[in-house]
């Protein structure tokens, strides 16, 4: 069976489990998402590509608007494991461990936020 997907900008709620889990998927300019976003997030999954390829998207208002938008518990990964990245994270209230990658990935980040 074939899907075609279109990547239409904005959010796409899927609800599970009688609507006790619900994702949100945000397609578009982080840049432009993020400050629109109202409410907490419980889990951050942060795919940017590399900072060196992708430097726009981690930038230090990606990291203010990632600790304002958590709350106690917030959890994030994400595949790249650079350092700048796993600094800017602990400046804003993220305890930030490397662990083993995934697939081909030899290291990646992820964490919980210490709700400072």
């Amino acid at each position: 069976m074939c899907y075609l997907s279109l990547a239409i900008v904005g959010c796409h709620r899927l609800v599970f489990a009688q609507g006790r889990v619900i994702l949100d998927l945000w397609l578009g300019d982080i840049a432009t998402t993020l400050p629109r976003i109202c409410g907490k997030i419980d889990v951050w999954f942060l795919d940017g590509f590399a900072p060196r390829k992708n430097p726009e998207m981690w930038s230090k208002d990606l990291f203010q608007q990632v600790a304002r938008l958590s709350q106690q518990h917030t959890t994030f990964s994400t595949f790249t494991a650079s350092s700048q990245v796993r600094r800017d994270l602990q400046a804003v209230g993220f305890d930030v461990k490397k662990i083993k990658g995934f697939g081909a990935k030899r290291e990646m980040l992820c964490g919980v936020w210490k709700n400072r």
